[in-house]
């Protein structure tokens, strides 16, 4: 029975990995249809958080292979990325446990369904503070990838290398124009900066852009928010955090 499940997950893992896209459209058909039943028959509502949070902890599995066969690995412990993954995990499945829990024991089966899983989630994020210095995290902490990066950066190789093989060496092409950062609007004369060349919005300054080159305003490339050390707290700064992170346990104290 082992060896035959484990024959079955290699088999899911092939075929992840070799239709990339195919599998992206079967999870966004996956939850597309957990909207389209909400409302349509009795409990409907139970059936329609099952679909929506199989289908985000679907793409959540399909990452964890498509990253491992890409050899993107985690910039982060072993034991963090496990945390998040747990508080990913709680994330996804909490409307659907607290509907059913609601369906099953009443009002009170609710908010104790609700108690559970925020009190797993404080102790993770607190694990997280303060082991790993890890503060204030994004909600879910673990985001899906970018999986048409994934496809071209897998792509390239192979063609970089037929194209060597193929073809002589050629002379080197004179360098194009690099485009304009910014342009000038022609009835305000406000100028505004390019989509093409706008920087990740966690590494904008908002600054009005000049008109030069993009070539000429480049600038350093920043660390992405994975390879940031966490910033030194006060003491202050740390009670702030586990306030922050005990909130939702505060709010249901309040609550009775």
């Amino acid at each position: 029975m082992a060896e035959m499940l484990q024959k079955l997950y290699e088999e899911y893992k092939t075929t992840v990995n070799k239709n990339i896209v195919t599998i992206g459209q079967f999870e966004s058909a996956f939850r597309v249809f957990s909207y389209i039943i909400a409302g349509r028959f009795e409990d409907s509502t139970i059936l329609s958080e099952l679909l929506y949070s199989a289908s985000n902890l679907l793409v959540l599995f399909n990452d964890t292979i498509i990253k491992k066969a890409s050899g993107i690995l985690p910039k982060v412990p072993t034991s963090q990325e496990r945390l998040k993954n747990v508080i990913t995990v709680l994330e996804h499945v909490g409307v659907f446990v607290e509907v059913s829990a609601e369906r099953m024991y009443g009002e009170f089966g609710r908010w104790v369904a609700i108690a559970i899983l925020q009190f797993a989630k404080c102790i993770c994020r607190f694990l997280l503070f303060m082991k790993h210095d890890v503060g204030i995290q994004a909600v879910p902490p673990v985001s899906p990838i970018d999986r048409e990066a994934v496809i071209k950066q897998r792509e390239s190789p192979g063609q970089n290398n037929a194209s060597q093989q193929e073809s002589p060496p050629s002379p080197k092409p004179e360098p194009e124009s690099e485009p304009s950062v910014s342009f000038v609007l022609k009835r305000s004369g406000k100028t505004m900066r390019a989509l093409s060349t706008a920087e990740p919005i966690k590494f904008r300054d908002w600054k009005i852009p000049g008109s030069t080159d993009a070539k000429q305003v480049e600038k350093p490339k920043r660390p992405l928010r994975d390879n940031l050390r966490p910033s030194k707290l006060s003491r202050k700064q740390a009670w702030g955090e586990i306030v922050y992170i005990l909130k939702p346990i505060i709010h249901r104290i309040l609550f009775n």
